[in-house]
């Protein structure tokens, strides 16, 4: 059930933050050279050879997403038990 809420985070139907993508300088030099190497590799690629390429980025990409979604829900829940943790031992502490 847990899960549920923290897939909905992750998802961004609950929303937390305005900034989706990376902006700093480093992520959008190798967004640009990604991009570039994807156009050069299409431009020597036949019309078969584009829609393979095509298929393989696509399934990277749901490949990432669902690998996204667990690390997500790994790192909520560890974040979870260090709260817990700092909690439980101030209390038993007192």
């Amino acid at each position: 059930m847990l899960d549920k809420t923290i897939r909905q985070l992750y998802e961004g139907n609950i929303h937390f933050t305005n900034e989706l993508y990376p902006t700093d300088n480093e992520y959008l030099a190798m967004k640009d050279s990604y991009n570039e190497l994807q156009r050069h590799l299409a431009d020597m690629l036949d019309e078969h050879g584009q829609d393979l390429l095509d298929e393989l980025l696509n399934l990277r990409t749901s490949m990432d997403s669902i690998t996204d979604v667990n690390d997500f829900i790994d790192g909520f829940r560890l974040g979870a038990r260090l709260m817990l943790e700092a909690i439980y031992d101030d209390a038993e502490e007192a």
